[in-house]
């Protein structure tokens, strides 16, 4: 589903980070790596997540019971200056209902991409500024980072979309 958006929207207004875990007993660094490697974009910043920190952080921001996974969000431009990652502007998700999410959050594909075209043209005006920060932390994809770890440093640095 990402993929396809990456490549129906080529602007470059379009990022996304994301941030694989393992949430499954299959899911680990290989699987994680095979999956970034299949998706190659230079708008998009994979990482692997082993401890399920960022997932937690997200998690806490998005008021879940446990870990973010299999979450769609989108930003506006954005600066992350906290410790906890700020509120998306629209978010979807895949997650069962014993994380306390919102049953009308469930992740629709066309209403997320409408949404996301909404976002792009209704941004546009705002000038060569970037526009959104696609956030896909997900149970299975993976790393260009050769530690297979990061800080949250590094992912508030990938996170951070200023205006140009």
């Amino acid at each position: 589903m990402v993929r396809g958006l990456f490549e129906q929207f080529k602007t470059e207004k379009l990022k996304a980070l994301a941030v694989w875990l393992p949430m499954m007993s299959e899911d680990d660094l290989k699987r994680a790596t095979a999956a970034a490697d299949s998706f190659r974009d230079d708008r998009v910043y994979h990482g692997w997540d082993p401890e399920r920190e960022l997932a937690m952080l997200f998690g806490k921001a998005l008021n879940l019971t446990g870990a973010a996974w299999d979450v769609y969000l989108l930003y506006p431009p954005v600066t992350w200056t906290a410790d906890v990652p700020p509120q998306p502007a629209f978010w979807m998700h895949q997650l069962p209902s014993t994380t306390a999410s919102e049953g009308t959050q469930l992740f629709n594909p066309g209403l997320f991409a409408q949404e996301l075209l909404h976002r792009l043209r209704s941004e546009s005006t705002l000038g060569d500024r970037d526009l959104a920060l696609l956030l896909h932390v997900k149970g299975l994809l993976a790393v260009r980072n050769e530690s297979g770890r990061y800080t949250l440093g590094d992912v508030a640095a990938a996170a951070q979309v200023r205006a140009k």
